[in-house]
């Protein structure tokens, strides 16, 4: 509603975060029991991570229905994205829109021995999806590891900003220009936790 009350042609930008794939891992109906497991162990989902890391008895069939529930909630923020990007396209707004679709994290069940994403820098945690979709923009997939902080200045490029020398990371753009210079991107980066370093 807010999209369609904009003067046409209208510059705009939304940042929308949510908690639908988050725990508990609780979707409503049909998405709860969209993903079922044979084999997985029922488990009290009105939880989060550090309630299920405390249990002895937890397996790794109790994680795989966590996991499947988890999936569930994928599935259903996908239907409201869904309905959102529909909205969109009929407003005839889409296919002059920038998507950029991200996470801040992901969640373990008990690929390194725990459920949920703290305590942790496993690649289960680290490695998000990042997908940009707009006008202009070709199909590539970027091998080479990015982080979060080269969508802003990616954001500024694409909104014909300039990027300011003190902005962080690099505006992703190049990575689809064969002719950049790879020597102006790390080929790797460091995640900390109290102390823990990750180096990817």
């Amino acid at each position: 509603e807010k999209i369609s009350s904009l003067p046409k042609e209208a510059p705009f930008f939304i940042f929308l975060h949510t908690y639908l794939v988050h725990c508990p891992y609780n979707p409503p109906a049909p998405f709860a029991s969209k993903f079922e497991t044979p084999g997985a162990e029922k488990l009290d989902l009105r939880y989060c991570g550090a309630h299920y890391n405390k249990r002895p008895d937890l397996s790794k069939n109790h994680a795989i229905y966590l996991s499947d529930h988890y999936d569930g909630s994928i599935s259903y923020l996908d239907s409201l994205l869904g309905v959102f990007f529909s909205d969109l396209k009929q407003q005839g707004t889409l296919d002059n829109t920038v998507i950029i679709l991200t996470s801040d994290h992901g969640d373990s069940f008990l690929e390194h021995g725990r459920i949920g994403h703290q305590e942790s820098l496993h690649n289960e945690l680290l490695m998000i999806p990042l997908i940009i979709s707009g006008p202009g923009l070709g199909s590539a997939r970027v091998q080479t590891p990015v982080s979060l902080v080269d969508i802003f200045p990616t954001i500024l490029e694409l909104a014909e900003i300039p990027v300011p020398n003190v902005a962080q990371g690099h505006s992703l753009l190049a990575r689809l220009d064969s002719r950049s210079e790879r020597s102006k991107f790390p080929e790797r980066y460091l995640s900390e936790l109290d102390g823990k370093v990750q180096l990817r």
